[in-house]
């Protein structure tokens, strides 16, 4: 509830009630196309770096509330982070947030997956929820901060990142195989009512794990 209000706020009443009717729509049928990504954190790979004056830092519970500014909800950052994922933040000199994402270490949210959550495969991390600061669009801040993750990660023992896209988002998909990202599986989920069917086209990597995981 705390959340509708806040959109309702931001957005107005009138695109507020476009999207819960969508909400609802989508309750009763649903139809979507991801496609997964993996990134080798141990190998050669694409390398973007931070421009001047933005600084990465992995953020804890009093930097929470700054994914306020990219449109994201502080109560759902400090849940996040109690259950031991990391929040990924691009500050400028102002510490202004001009990028946030999050990386989950053992399981992620995934709609598609069994009661919502997706069980990773070992050493595997997921890049989620990746938004850009109108303030910083077209500054390559997401992939210099993907590179800079990957970095970190690689020296935690994981060993890929992998992340998904729905299909007719050209622009992230574009921006993730830049950053190094290879499509492993195209994800299909249709929902009707309360019944949910799963597709799951592998191609390589850690995809028939994500398979297992899905039941698909």
């Amino acid at each position: 509830m705390s959340h509708a209000l806040a959109k309702a706020r931001r957005e107005g009443i009138g695109a507020a009630l476009a999207r819960a009717w969508e909400l609802v729509r989508r309750l009763i049928y649903s139809r979507e196309e991801h496609v997964w990504y993996q990134l080798d954190l141990n190998t050669e790979r694409p390398r973007r770096e931070l421009v001047d004056g933005v600084r990465l830092i992995r953020a804890g519970g009093p930097e929470a509330h700054k994914v306020e500014e990219v449109g994201q909800f502080e109560d759902e950052a400090q849940g996040r982070l109690a259950a031991g994922n990391d929040l990924w933040l691009a500050l400028d000199e102002e510490d202004r947030c001009l990028f946030a994402c999050w990386t989950f270490r053992s399981e992620t949210p995934v709609r598609a997956a069994p009661k919502g959550v997706l069980a990773l495969p070992l050493r595997t991390a997921c890049l989620e929820d990746s938004v850009t600061s109108t303030l910083a669009r077209g500054k390559g801040i997401a992939p210099a901060a993907w590179t800079a993750i990957a970095d970190i990660l690689g020296t935690e023992g994981f060993e890929s990142m992998i992340t998904k896209v729905t299909t007719d988002n050209v622009p992230s998909r574009k921006a993730v195989e830049k950053a190094g990202f290879r499509e492993i599986a195209v994800m299909r989920t249709t929902s009707l009512a309360t019944r949910q069917h799963v597709a799951l086209a592998v191609s390589g990597g850690v995809a028939d794990a994500l398979a297992r995981s899905l039941g698909s």
